[in-house]
């Protein structure tokens, strides 16, 4: 607390819009960065660290009697902290420490001592380990925040943009090429961005060299040379032996793999790289695979080189505003209902199997800050209020006998309220026999739930979003829209996001 004996300057400083592991790197590299950006003594200045709903909130005081003014600087001096932050988690990256954090990087002498006001009750032993300080997250969304800032001041000279990898693979046969065997429009634009960048690129195929090489002179005789050098055929994918060379230890995460296969998905995947999905929305089966980026056309590779949150899923889109974000993505539950197909803002993936550096680890870490302690619940409620303005919003509740909202949930459900739209929950004439994520297959978990739920309210002849924190197998979702289709609803069915296939219990 800030002390109590004498008076003095007081400002307060309020991150949101990410994980909790991404925002608490973030407070503690602003929080070291801040003696050199305003010049004074880290003496002077004190500091009180914590989270709360979501939220990493930081308190400074001046530490002298009656105080100094430093403190009340500090506001004003945001966008220049947040530069500082930034280059400080740019150096944890190449630490010793390995990227968690040490007093040679991001963490100041004095180390904070984060207070944790929520609670974390729903994480297992693995995904509490994990849900440490992520510096890797927190340079991604500093840069992401520090591209919002329309102050130029700050800059002595406008930067030029810089690329967000330094490497591209691009599949030959479902990316480069046309299903006429033509070149795709696009493509030689594309390479030429990349070229004039200084982009490393590699190109993939599961065919034959003869053939490759001919396309390439065919197609794109002022660059066939380069290409084929980095050529690599019979590649064999989803298999990883002739590709696993290309992809750097360190950070792979900064390879752009730009498929339009389910094995290339899979290759780039279990590689840990950064990879895209192109055509996406005719593909949607492939979206369980969690592809970190989605595009539509492969003009989009130039734009996603600087820009890639403009192709995340919605969910990681904090920063855009609204109109700028994707709309909410349906994937399909096959083994549910017939194929429940569900509207879903983001990914999970359980932790141990994503590296430091992966965008779906940041995804996940996103997922459970908004299971424990309601993170992002402000952006998912704007989105249901701008995308579903006309339906009633139904929830489902926690595995708990007295029906009672996850904390994420019940942010989003409060905040409705609040703006006098229509909301309700779904509630267990009997609870569950085990949480569902602990059930068994999907089979088990239909019956571990089923007969279970009931309707509260009125809903015939109505429209319902059906709404859960994550589908997995989407049991749980069959099942609430079964009972609210007897009501006389008319259900659509939406989760902030969705596990990944290899969880579905298939």
């Amino acid at each position: 607390m800030t002390p109590r004996t004498f008076a003095t300057d007081v400002a307060k400083v309020s991150l949101s819009g990410a994980s909790l592991p991404a925002l608490e790197a973030l407070g503690t590299a602003l929080v070291k960065a801040l003696p050199d950006v305003m010049e004074v003594d880290p003496q002077e200045i004190g500091v009180q660290a914590s989270t709360d709903q979501g939220d990493v909130k930081l308190t400074f005081w001046d530490t002298t009697a009656g105080g100094t003014g430093v403190s009340l600087e500090i506001p004003q001096m945001l966008p220049q902290l947040l530069r500082g932050a930034r280059d400080l988690l740019a150096l944890c990256d190449h630490c010793s420490c390995q990227g968690k954090g040490c007093f040679g990087c991001i963490q100041p002498f004095s180390a904070l001592n984060w207070q944790h006001l929520s609670e974390q009750d729903e994480l297992d032993e693995l995904e509490a380990e994990m849900m440490q300080q992520a510096p890797s997250g927190a340079l991604r969304f500093v840069e992401q925040l520090l591209g919002t800032f329309e102050n130029k001041v700050i800059f002595a000279i406008e930067p030029s943009p810089t690329a967000a990898f330094t490497q591209v693979i691009l599949e030959l046969d479902n990316v480069m090429k046309a299903a006429d065997g033509a070149l795709r429009p696009g493509v030689a634009e594309v390479l030429k961005v990349l070229h004039e960048h200084r982009v490393d690129i590699s190109v993939v195929t599961n065919g034959s060299l003869a053939p490759a090489i001919t396309f390439l002179d065919q197609h794109l005789p002022d660059l066939a040379a380069g290409l084929k050098d980095s050529l690599i055929s019979d590649a064999g994918l989803p298999a990883l032996e002739r590709v696993r060379h290309l992809i750097p230890e360190e950070r792979p995460d900064r390879t752009l793999w730009v498929s339009g296969s389910e094995e290339g998905v899979l290759a780039a995947r279990n590689l840990s790289t950064t990879v895209a999905l192109l055509e996406w929305q005719k593909m949607p089966e492939r979206l369980a695979l969690g592809p970190d980026l989605l595009l539509d056309t492969p003009h989009q590779v130039a734009t996603a080189l600087f820009k890639p949150s403009r192709f995340s899923w919605p969910l990681e889109q904090v920063t855009l505003p609204l109109e700028e974000r994707h709309s909410p993505v349906w994937i399909r539950c096959p083994g549910v209902a017939g194929g429940l197909e569900v509207q879903v803002l983001g990914r999970y993936f359980p932790m141990k199997s994503a590296e430091r550096h992966s965008r779906l680890l940041e995804a996940s870490q996103q997922l459970l800050s908004f299971k424990t302690a309601g993170a992002l619940a402000p952006m998912v409620s704007e989105t249901l209020r701008q995308m579903y303005p006309d339906h009633i919003f139904i929830f489902m509740p926690s595995s708990q006998e007295d029906s009672a909202l996850g904390i994420g949930l019940k942010a989003v459900h409060d905040s409705l309220a609040k703006d006098q739209h229509d909301v309700g929950q779904l509630r267990w004439t009997s609870a569950p026999r085990v949480k569902q994520k602990y059930a068994g297959s999907v089979r088990e978990r239909i019956k571990n739930i089923q007969g279970k739920l009931e309707v509260t309210g009125n809903v015939y002849g109505k429209d319902v979003l059906l709404i859960d924190d994550v589908v997995t197998s989407g049991a749980t979702l069959a099942e609430g829209r079964r009972v609210l289709e007897q009501a006389g609803a008319r259900v659509t069915c939406f989760a902030v996001a969705h596990t990944m296939l290899k969880e579905r219990g298939r």
